[in-house]
């Protein structure tokens, strides 16, 4: 593993990460409120020798040996015996060695001085301790640094007995008594859960990088090419808002996911530029990794690039045609391949009529056999004369042989692999399953490509118009307004000479709205009916020519110039007629029929009058100037 990929593994799996390290400070904080807390206390003992204060070098070598006496009484003062005392003078319940092992000693550094602590459960338990360690230490030193010798009496040259004579200088006494302490030493709160969140994060991060090495499913187009050596062609991202449409690209166009269906056909047309396929099987490793909708979506790309496109249902074992897009599926293919119905007579519209699509049929008990028979061969040879593309949804091709046997009667096969689950050894087996029958590979689409993390589709950010920049909208057409000519079609008017300010453009859906909206057409006859907003003639109208006007009234001027191309293309208040309406002038448009008053459209049932680039309806005779509005 590389650096890149441990950052990957971490990125990935921060949250596994962060609740590791959550719960080993838990942990830590629940054993720390658990432990018993103890407290120490410290008396400090000071040692000296008896020397000559008139010699300097006395001092100095009486200050060397007390320095090497205390390195000996730190060992010294945590004894049994000097315990066994202390147990003896406050008739405590321990042993000798228990309480042995919660005194200390220390030397303190270029100095005489002994500091010893006792621990103890009590805090004034562990300043009585303390103290009478310190007496009983001193008492013992002076004992055994100091033992008494007979001394006779002629040899002290005193009559009367023995004497006693010290044969040691060495003296230890207690410099500062043990306080009775505030606060216990253990446990340490804060120094457990720092312990404890480093022990996380480092079990958080092993845990991580174990999960990373030992996950194989594909992820990037770097997988698949290390698995399969297949390229990939196309990477579809998930999108949580296109659950339970199968159409993407026709009832959400402008989604990141539907821009990557747009990509694939892209890269489709550049795979095998020589032999252009035109029989194309779309199939997966294991179910659910979403080959029906990529087939859907793919032809209907493809349709609307302007080409014929038929989608075919060949999974006779788990169909879904029916269910996805509600169209029959009780007639299908395999009623085509048993003689029972013509081609023709089971293709079904789907996507807005830019598709046909044949659905599987009745399950049949031998699909294996029947997908391989010569009535699907000659089935597919009349259907490659029909149409530019034949998109063929097979089963998985790790679960059953359908999908191998429909890839030697067509001209390419696109694998699906779902990023995250399917795994390379899969991805593997079938590129092998299918070069075992000389099928020809045209690449690999990973779909469900998470939009967020380390595995995010490059292209989730999409590239849809900013905040504030609207898009082309339709408009209703309103009784009592006045709408402009421009280039976008009928524009509401600002305020004109009657003061009247024009509404606002209605805001529609940018697409897949259905609406009831009144269809005027050119001669004033308006109906009302359900039927898909129209959007902007300027982004989806070709541009049309406007005849001369015939009319008597505008014969002179119109005769003396041309017709001129419309920048406005079909009106969007409906089609217009094609030919002279009963009072002379055609479709309006810059080679409509002019007058005194401008550019006028009329009509049996009224009129258009466009005065200074204001289009207003007339309740009379076609009259220049003359209309009134609704």
């Amino acid at each position: 593993m590389e650096l890149a990929d441990y950052l990957r593994a971490l990125r990935k799996s921060w949250p596994h990460v962060l609740a590791v390290a959550v719960l080993a400070v838990v942990l830590a904080i629940v054993v720390t409120a658990r432990s018993t807390r103890i407290y120490t206390s410290s008396v400090t003992l000071f040692v000296s020798t008896a020397g000559s204060a008139e010699s300097v070098s006395a001092l100095y070598d009486g200050g060397l040996a007390a320095q090497q006496r205390v390195r000996s009484y730190a060992d010294l003062v945590a004894s049994d015996r000097v315990a066994a005392e202390v147990i003896d003078r406050l008739h405590l319940p321990d042993a000798p060695g228990e309480l042995a092992g919660r005194i200390s000693g220390h030397a303190v550094s270029d100095t005489v001085l002994l500091r010893v602590s006792v621990r103890d459960r009590d805090p004034v338990a562990a300043q009585r301790i303390a103290n009478e360690v310190g007496t009983v230490f001193t008492t013992e030193i002076a004992r055994v640094e100091a033992p008494t010798s007979l001394v006779t009496a002629a040899a002290g040259g005193l009559p009367g007995g023995p004497a006693l004579a010290p044969a040691s200088p060495v003296r230890v006494s207690v410099w500062e008594a043990a306080k009775r302490p505030g606060h216990a030493i253990s446990p340490k709160a804060g120094k457990n859960i720092a312990l404890g969140l480093l022990a996380g994060l480092a079990l958080g991060i092993c845990l991580a990088v174990v999960r990373f090495r030992l996950d194989t499913s594909v992820k990037r187009a770097g997988d698949v090419a290390a698995a399969a050596d297949l390229p990939t062609i196309g990477a579809i991202a998930y999108d949580r808002a296109t659950r339970g449409q199968s159409l993407t690209v026709v009832d959400r166009p402008r989604l990141p996911r539907a821009e990557a269906f747009r990509q694939l056909r892209t890269n489709l047309q550049f795979v095998a530029v020589d032999t252009r396929p035109q029989l194309i099987t779309i199939t997966s490793c294991r179910p659910n990794d979403g080959k029906t909708t990529t087939a859907l979506n793919l032809a209907a790309v493809l349709a609307q690039s302007g080409s014929r496109v038929l989608a075919v249902e060949a999974d006779l074992r788990r169909p879904s045609f029916g269910s996805y897009l509600g169209i029959e599926a009780a007639a299908g293919l395999t009623s085509v391949l048993a003689g029972q119905a013509g081609p023709r007579e089971v293709m079904q519209p789907i996507a807005k009529g830019q598709v046909l699509a044949i659905a599987s049929g009745r399950v049949p008990p031998n699909p294996s056999e029947l997908l391989g028979s010569r009535a699907m061969a000659d089935l597919l040879t009349e259907l490659r004369g029909e149409f530019d593309h034949v998109i063929i949804d097979a089963p998985p091709i790790l679960a059953v042989t359908d999908a191998a046997v429909l890839s030697t009667l067509t001209d390419g096969t696109i694998l699906i692999a779902r990023a995250g689950r399917t795994r390379r050894a899969d991805l593997a087996q079938a590129r092998t399953l299918l070069r075992n029958v000389d099928a020809s590979i045209l690449g690999v689409v990973l779909n469900m490509v998470p939009t967020k993390g380390p595995d995010a589709y490059a292209y989730a950010g999409g590239y849809a118009p900013r905040g504030g920049q609207h898009l082309a909208r339709p408009a209703r057409i309103r009784p009592g307004r006045r709408w402009r000519v421009g280039l976008a079609g009928l524009e509401p008017a600002l305020a004109g000479a009657g003061g009247e300010t024009a509404p606002d453009l209605v805001d529609e859906p940018d697409e897949g709205r259905r609406d009831t909206h009144a269809d005027l057409d050119p001669i004033g006859l308006a109906t009302a009916g359900p039927g898909p907003v129209a959007t902007s003639p300027v982004a989806t109208g070709p541009v049309a020519t406007g005849p001369v006007a015939t009319s008597p009234a505008a014969a002179g001027s119109a005769a003396a110039r041309p017709a001129v191309p419309s920048l406005m293309g079909p009106s969007p208040l409906g089609p217009a007629p094609l030919g002279p309406t009963p009072l002379g002038p055609t479709p309006l448009g810059p080679g409509a029929a002019n007058g005194a008053g401008g550019p006028h459209w009329n009509g049996a049932g009224g009129a258009w009058t466009s005065e200074g680039g204001l289009l207003r309806p007339s309740t009379g005779p076609a009259a220049p100037g003359g209309g009134a509005e609704l």
